[in-house]
């Protein structure tokens, strides 16, 4: 319940208890009715039933309109429970990336998508409808043991002896769930990867053994499923089954008890009715029981995120006086215990343009890391404007990086270069003529949708985009990380054109040396055995 109201938000759990509580007078309102329609047959009193009647009638509306507003509370609080654990989940997966682990986004992906979907049902559903059958059969007991306190404890010990039944299953439910839950996973990284790799797959005529290969990994995590499924349905029917076993022998004894006129005949038929809010909301109490059991490890899972959460703010942009020189003074890189690069002296001056280049997987990469402060400086001291920066305050903030991969939003052009901030109209401009975008926004305007992965742009516009991103916050020092290889000779030789152009500091890395003009920059160096040489 804490997590519900850490993750709902206090004002709709306590409205959703509050329906609860006022909605649990449901299970005897049926039962008082009956006992007084009875009364008023057996002392042959019309004007006694219609007030029976009617009192049943008008109970049953308000009884519905509370329940309309408990619907609409609980639902509001799936709502801020499904916002927060996505949030967490995402910010999680963007911290892990920032620390430079392992990501699997397949595995994100089916986390966010299955799990948490089951979260919704299993735990945040059943949890309140948990509350419901405790609340329920709290007041149905207090009505059987006012009218018969002997009958009531009978009628109260029977219901819960199916309460036994989740301490016999809980450790096999689990052991379940986290079976379906990795072969979800499996299904979703197989997906992924066969979605990817389309092209290639086509290319090489393997399409039919694919699908038969997602067959199996489909097929592994539909039968965890059904497992699961199955393993719920035989619980929840023995612990049905028990129930009514258990609601039926305190029946016998009322009756002896009607017989031996100890007890009137309409106040058994109102407890035994009553009983039934007693036995079947703790059936559904043990189902919720199991429910919740399957979700222990998604709920661990998001407390142990909540526990790591950092507060996410928006990038300060440090401006160049502070920044310069960067220096570097007798620097070695690690991954692990694996040297990549060692012995760095090197400084960058303000409007550098420097040039690294060296074979793929020679560390050029590593270094841009360095940089930003994604990579530990284990040896030797990294320093910015003469003073080292705290592991906080990097320079990750002043770097406008270009990856690889063109990194592009489904979205507007405008959206694209602000990334949803606000910026000066002119400051806009500006960026879009610097960028060589003035073009294609003159045609198609701000708000043209470039299409997922800026699919509706060429590569030398989505290029142009990204080197936009970095130049309208005004980043003193550009990174460009291998960003040629999709372009033509052409759109290349124009982008680098563009980012020569520039006042901002550039540090470009490459392995094409072939096509370059090694004259354009200040400094080039080249990676040789672990080494930074300058050439």
């Amino acid at each position: 319940m804490k997590m519900l109201t850490r993750f709902g938000g206090q004002k709709y759990t306590f409205l959703s208890i509050l329906g609860l509580v006022l909605m649990s007078f449901e299970g005897i309102l049926l039962p008082l009715t009956l006992k007084y329609i009875i009364d008023s047959l057996e002392v042959a009193s019309f004007q006694q039933l219609i007030v029976a009647v009617v009192s049943g009638i008008v109970g049953f509306i308000i009884l519905g309109v509370i329940g309309v507003f408990y619907q609409g509370s609980l639902a509001k609080l799936s709502r801020n429970v499904a916002i927060k654990a996505k949030s967490l989940a995402y910010q999680h997966f963007v911290q892990e990336k920032q620390a430079q682990q392992v990501i699997k986004s397949s595995e994100t992906l089916s986390f966010i998508q299955n799990d948490l979907k089951l979260l919704e049902q299993n735990y945040v559903m059943a949890s309140m409808q948990m509350l419901q059958t405790f609340l329920l059969s709290s007041v149905a007991i207090i009505y059987v043991a006012a009218n018969n306190f002997l009958l009531g404890i009978l009628f109260t010990s029977f219901a819960l002896l199916p309460l036994i039944l989740p301490k016999l299953t809980n450790q096999t439910l689990e052991a379940t769930t986290a079976r379906w839950t990795e072969g979800n996973q499996g299904y979703t990284k197989e997906l992924t990867e066969t979605i990817k790799g389309t092209e290639t797959i086509l290319n090489y005529g393997r399409l039919a053994y694919f699908i038969d290969k997602l067959k199996v990994k489909l097929a592994r995590s539909e039968n965890n499923f059904v497992k699961l499924v199955t393993l719920q349905v035989k619980i929840n029917t023995g612990a049905y089954a028990l129930s009514y076993i258990c609601s039926l022998i305190p029946l016998l004894v009322g009756g002896y008890f009607v017989l031996e006129n100890w007890l009137e005949t309409s106040q058994l038929i109102a407890i035994f009715i009553a009983s039934d809010r007693i036995a079947n909301p703790l059936t559904v109490g043990v189902q919720c029981l199991n429910k919740l059991a399957t979700t222990k490890l998604i709920r661990e899972k998001l407390l142990k995120y909540e526990q790591e959460e950092a507060l996410v703010q928006d990038s300060v942009n440090y401006r160049a006086p502070q920044l310069f020189p960067i220096t570097f003074k007798e620097v070695s890189l690690f991954h692990g215990e694996e040297v990549i690069l060692e012995e760095i002296n090197l400084s960058i001056n303000q409007g550098d343009k420097l040039l690294i280049i060296g074979p793929s997987g020679s560390g050029k990469t590593t270094f841009l890391k360095a940089l930003q402060g994604r990579v530990p400086i284990s040896q030797g001291s990294l320093t910015f404007g003469n003073q080292t920066f705290s592991e906080e305050k990097t320079l990750l903030q002043a770097l406008g990086v270009i990856p690889q991969e063109s990194q592009i939003f489904d979205e507007t052009i405008e959206f694209n270069l602000t990334l949803g901030e606000a910026f000066k109209e002119d400051l806009l401009e500006e960026t879009l003529n610097k960028a060589g975008l003035q073009e294609i926004v003159a045609e198609k305007g701000l708000a043209y949708p470039v299409g997922e992965g800026g699919s509706h742009l060429s590569g030398g516009q989505n290029r142009r985009l990204e080197i936009g991103r970095a130049l309208i916050r005004q980043r003193p020092i550009l990174v460009a990380d291998e960003i040629y290889g999709n372009l033509d000779r052409k759109t290349a030789a124009n982008i680098r054109q563009l980012l020569l152009s520039l006042s901002q500091t550039l540090i470009e890395v490459s392995h094409q040396v072939d096509e370059l003009d090694l004259t354009d920059y200040t400094k080039v160096l080249k990676i040789t055995n672990g080494k930074l040489v300058e050439l």
